[in-house]
């Protein structure tokens, strides 16, 4: 009798976790539309003119009046929200059940909201990296807001698990200090003032490194402790680099500027170029 109720219990719990609304984690700091309103120019008489609808309208937020842009008569707005929406019945339409639980929402802005990323990261959906030294790092899928919502996220997902077979054989791929910085010094070589003051302290145009090199290569260091010397801790030096604003990697100006986000797209663009870059190819294969 005992184990017929155990198993009406599980089968209900079970069932209740099947059918469970998925709970996405409200907007915030991207939750604010914008609106278009006329520019004027003031001419020589002191007078201000509307600059005509053609050539461009300002682009302000309706909850503070910050002004993000200007925009051409052929855009129109799209509402953060609108567009959150469009991708939350997207991934609840890709993805399994299973996966939609535990959601966390991650968000970030530059330039005071002109520009705004947000994404949704999956922990039914994280793979471990087994990595030489016997510890692991767990990835999960991330959907940032694509523009045609469920194909997009569903070649994500397939292209997601491509990676992580990729990413398991840079952990098995050991390597040593000399490579890794070949790839680092050929796609960040150093500048002619960076070269001169290595000539002047006795070394080769050749063994000059670039300010970013050496950082990268500190990085390196730190990354293979933990990870063991191998092309996935070149990367993880790499991505360190490309999502953080403190320490070596402070982003200049961000005191005085909300610039931090636009400089960590830039900074992503860039390892993207490292990893496609025949140095880095040649030595993860």
């Amino acid at each position: 009798m005992n184990k017929i109720v155990d198993n009406l219990i599980n089968n209900a719990i079970a069932t209740a976790e099947n059918t469970a609304d998925v709970v996405f984690p409200p907007l915030e700091k991207v939750n604010f539309s914008a609106v278009k309103t006329p520019i004027y120019l003031r001419n020589v008489s002191g007078d201000y003119v509307p600059v005509p609808i053609e050539t461009g309208q300002a682009i302000i937020r309706t909850d503070n009046s910050t002004p993000l842009g200007v925009m051409k008569k052929r855009y129109a707005i799209a509402d953060n929200s609108e567009l959150d929406n469009a991708v939350r019945e997207g991934l609840e339409d890709s993805l399994p059940k299973e996966a939609l639980q535990n959601i966390k929402l991650i968000e970030k802005t530059a330039d005071n909201g002109s520009i705004c990323r947000w994404g949704y990261s999956f922990d039914g959906l994280g793979r471990d990296i087994r990595q030489l030294t016997g510890s692991k790092t767990q990835l999960n899928f991330t959907s940032f807001n694509p523009a045609q919502v469920k194909p997009f996220i569903e070649k994500q997902v397939e292209y997601y698990e491509l990676k992580v077979q990729t990413w398991q054989a840079w952990a098995n791929k050991e390597i040593n200090f000399d490579q890794a910085f070949k790839v680092l010094q050929d796609n960040y070589p150093a500048s002619e003032s960076e070269i001169k003051r290595a000539e002047k302290k006795g070394f080769t145009a050749g063994e000059a490194k670039s300010r970013k090199t050496a950082q990268l290569m500190e990085q390196f260091e730190k990354e293979a402790e933990q990870r063991g010397s191998t092309v996935w801790a070149l990367y993880s030096a790499l991505t360190h680099y490309a999502s953080h604003s403190t320490g070596s990697f402070t982003v200049k100006n961000s005191a005085n500027r909300d610039n931090v986000e636009t400089t960590l797209i830039q900074r992503e663009r860039e390892v993207n170029n490292v990893t496609a870059s025949e140095s880095f190819l040649e030595l993860a294969a």
